[in-house]
């Protein structure tokens, strides 16, 4: 019996779309994953390195859409907080208190998996905020990053090697 060795072209058509459906797919699976979890890029081989490559990589689109998120859950938490201290003088102890009258449930953070927000009370003030891109409890203490090369209106901005906590008011 001989045995044919089918030779495979790696820049064919077809296995140009098989790499990509491979790679899209485990893009697919990474992206339904909190963002802590989803650390593992899938492996790009031949040509669509290249393609993929100068596309950007997934993860600051991945931070890019979990920002905004983050950016609507402290929106809505903030706004409770404000309530919660015009009807009752102070802010609450926790953000527990804000539910069910001012919120129907504290906002998990989509940086942290299956964690609320952060926040906790500063003199008369509170400090809000999600862990961020890397993913560490930094007490609070914002994005800064003066040398960010895209100028200063970047240097609040959450990037995919970004370090520090994404703080209501503060980052962007």
């Amino acid at each position: 019996m001989v045995r044919v060795h089918r030779h495979t072209d790696p820049t064919s058509p077809q296995d140009l779309l098989a790499d990509h459906k491979r790679y899209m797919d485990a893009q697919v699976a990474l992206a339904r994953m909190p963002f802590s979890k989803a650390v593992q890029q899938p492996r790009i081989r031949g040509k669509l390195v290249r393609c993929y490559t100068l596309l950007g990589a997934r993860s600051q689109a991945r931070v890019h859409v979990d920002n905004s998120a983050t950016q609507k859950a402290l929106l809505a938490v903030g706004l409770a907080l404000r309530a919660y201290r015009l009807d009752h003088g102070a802010y609450p102890a926790g953000l527990s208190d804000l539910v069910p009258d001012y919120l129907d449930a504290v906002p998990n953070d989509p940086f942290a998996e299956d964690v609320p927000l952060r926040y906790r009370i500063d003199g008369d003030r509170y400090i809000l905020y999600s862990v961020g891109p890397d993913g560490v409890d930094d007490g609070g203490m914002a994005i800064f990053d003066p040398n960010n090369p895209f100028g200063p209106w970047s240097q609040h901005q959450a990037f995919v090697n970004s370090k520090g906590d994404i703080v209501a008011g503060v980052n962007r």
